[in-house]
């Protein structure tokens, strides 16, 4: 494959063209903007330089490591918020999306299709798949789930469940007896649904319950055990991504 830069564009953006050979041939357009060392790609601008449907189109961000050039992934933290967003618009707006999308902190949209979308009487669940990119982790592949529900208490209430490691040493993120959902994450899952609330003019008090099937089988490739984190994963990030 060949990387062949086009000039004429200001700042730090690029218009490149990715040529591929093999069994078949084909060219594709990008803009990559360089920002703290990744690689942004803008389908719309290369949609409209290109004359390419957007079926053949797509965005991706990649950084630089040792030379290669990685696909970026996401936090179990993103996976979650996706999840709760998902969850919380089925509970209080009467539909699942084909799609859910929350901003991460490091200011990217992110986009995934919920999987295992489940509901009841006052209740929603669906779960967003890990992606790790091409630097995985023991938790790539994992479905992290949410449960959104109604409760009496005002406030997003947050905790983990089946899947999720308990803190049991002080000294982490959380306090001991919390689940192993980090400052960040919950703040990211706290907005996700805020932002649906403000849709359906919502103000009353929702429960968020995090799990991830499989995940106590997980966590002993990890170093949860040695670090005090009992019975699953935790879920973490603070930038958003991997």
């Amino acid at each position: 494959m060949d990387w062949q830069a086009k000039s004429g564009l200001t700042g730090r953006c690029f218009l490149f063209t990715f040529v591929t050979r093999g069994d078949w041939f084909a060219r594709r357009h990008f803009v990559m903007t360089v920002k703290d060392g990744l690689f942004l790609f803008s389908k719309n601008y290369a949609k409209e330089k290109s004359g390419m449907s957007e079926e053949t189109l797509y965005s991706e961000h990649y950084v630089l490591s040792e030379g290669k050039r990685l696909r970026c992934g996401y936090t179990t933290g993103t996976c979650a918020a996706l999840a709760a967003s998902g969850a919380a618009q089925k509970l209080l707006l009467g539909r699942f999306p084909e799609k859910v999308a929350v901003t991460t902190p490091k200011g990217w949209k992110v986009e995934a299709v919920p999987e295992e979308i489940r509901c009841g009487d006052g209740w929603a669940e669906c779960g967003v798949r890990k992606d790790g990119g091409d630097d995985i982790d023991d938790t790539d592949g994992a479905l992290i789930c949410a449960a959104v529900s109604r409760c009496r208490e005002p406030g997003i209430h947050i905790d983990g469940g089946t899947g999720v490691g308990r803190v049991t040493r002080p000294g982490l993120d959380q306090p001991v007896g919390e689940s192993a959902i980090n400052r960040v994450p919950r703040e990211m899952i706290a907005r996700a649904v805020e932002q649906v609330q403000d849709l359906a003019d919502d103000t009353g008090g929702l429960k968020v319950i995090i799990s991830v099937p499989g995940g106590e089988e997980i966590a002993r490739k990890t170093f949860n055990p040695s670090l005090g984190i009992q019975g699953g994963i935790s879920i973490l990030g603070t930038s958003g991504v991997v």
